[in-house]
């Protein structure tokens, strides 16, 4: 019996064709942890995803366009403000929130 529930060939093969850990972990009928130990045991070339900039339409969701930027900022990362800007856009406060921090935008405090 073999040490290794799959092979890092398999999995190399996976991840050219343009699989993602998560869907190359499903495949091989794996963790997703173990096929991210196994790129890093065998450092492995990992396939260009969403983080990678390089990849057209991929990180097309990720971006936002400058009026967008702009009135985020707006907000100060204050709780009605960015909610109300969630609401405008179809999003939940969380994820204006998470596009807060992304973005690494300073908070402003309200002055009286």
């Amino acid at each position: 019996m073999s040490k290794h529930k799959f092979s890092t060939a398999a999995l190399e093969r996976l991840l050219e064709i343009g699989f993602t850990q998560a869907e190359a972990a499903q495949q091989l009928g794996v963790t997703r942890g173990a096929v991210s130990m196994r790129i890093r045991r065998e450092k492995l070339a990992l396939p260009k995803g969403a983080n990678d900039p390089a990849v057209p339409g991929k990180a097309a969701s990720a971006s936002e366009p400058v009026d967008d930027y702009a009135s985020l900022v707006e907000t100060g990362g204050r709780y009605l403000e960015l909610r109300a800007w969630a609401q405008e856009r179809g999003l939940t406060h969380t994820q204006a929130l998470q596009r807060w921090h992304q973005l690494r935008i300073p908070a402003q405090a309200r002055r009286p």
